[in-house]
């Protein structure tokens, strides 16, 4: 598919430690093509992404983002034109992000359309029943503690050896730990000795959080990345964009922006516009100040 390809390196699956910090997810992965100069090959990037969502969009199952370029390995792939959609509701957000995202996808002349809050990580959600926590004389930080624990871990004890020192970590083990029955009887101790469930003080529930949280001007922000085909000129794609959000009314709460190198040009016109307009006002001072008139 990309005979001009030379270095093909890939990673998938869930890193673990420190490196899952920045790794993938046990569901996707990253596959990076190093290609050769332009003045080495037939076809431009673009040309080369095209054919590859061609490709792969005939494997069911399986969705397909591309981008590449050092600005793409430090920041991620903007795309073309970046829709930002505000909200301070983070399920109506994400739905509407989705739909606009979808209708994207089968507009015309759009390349990559990728949406910042699609796919969110399965996650277990433990929300704490306050009040019956201070009935029991917990308090929230406590249970949060016990929970972390269990996850996470606590360094009991540190063992010492020929001047050495290993810090000894206690913390379920990885199958108790999947298992959400097994977090609901997760033992809370009371101040009078008492032990209950965490179920008990809390409501636990599976759900997809978030891959990232953004804010601007303290509303969430969610981004459509929108990459244009191979020949569809940038101001033809803005206009698409547009139509496809005009095409349905959104909901309350929801405000959108355009953003990306289609803002850019805008600014910079407008930039070069008011730099016209003072270009023509001093020609015209300096005239009248050599002519008198």
């Amino acid at each position: 598919i990309v005979p001009e390809a030379e270095v093909i390196n890939s990673e998938y699956g869930a890193g673990e430690g420190f490196s899952a910090l920045f790794g993938t997810t046990s569901y996707s992965g990253t596959m990076r093509i190093r290609l050769p100069s332009r003045d080495k090959r037939t076809r431009s990037q673009k040309e080369i992404e095209s054919e590859l969502r061609k490709h792969f969009s005939e494997v069911a199952g399986i969705e397909v983002k591309s981008g590449g370029g050092p600005r793409a390995a430090l920041f991620g792939a903007g795309g073309d034109v970046q829709i930002q959609v505000f909200s301070d509701d983070l399920a109506v957000l994400r739905s509407y992000g989705t739909k606009l995202k979808n209708r994207l996808e089968e507009t015309t002349g759009v390349g990559d359309v990728a949406f910042s809050m699609e796919s969110g990580r399965p996650e277990l959600q433990v929300d704490l029943n306050r009040a019956q926590i201070r009935l029991l004389g917990l308090s929230p930080a406590q249970v949060a503690q016990t929970v972390s624990t269990y996850f996470m871990g606590t360094i009991a004890t540190v063992f010492r050896s020929g001047g050495d020192e290993t810090p000894v970590m206690v913390r379920a083990t990885k199958a108790v730990r999947n298992d959400i029955g097994q977090l609901q009887g997760l033992p809370i101790v009371t101040p009078l000795g008492v032990t209950v469930p965490l179920s008990t003080v809390a409501d636990i529930k599976p759900a997809l959080g978030p891959t990232s949280i953004a804010r601007e001007n303290q509303r969430r922000l969610g981004t459509i990345s929108v990459s244009a085909d191979v020949g569809v000129p940038l101001g033809k794609l803005v206009e698409q964009i547009n139509a496809a959000i005009a095409a349905d009314e959104k909901p309350p709460g929801i405000t959108t922006g355009l953003a990306g190198s289609a803002e850019d040009i805008k600014q910079s016109f407008q930039t070069l516009g008011w730099a016209l307009i003072a270009a023509i006002l001093l020609v015209y001072m300096v005239m009248a100040s050599q002519f008198e008139s």
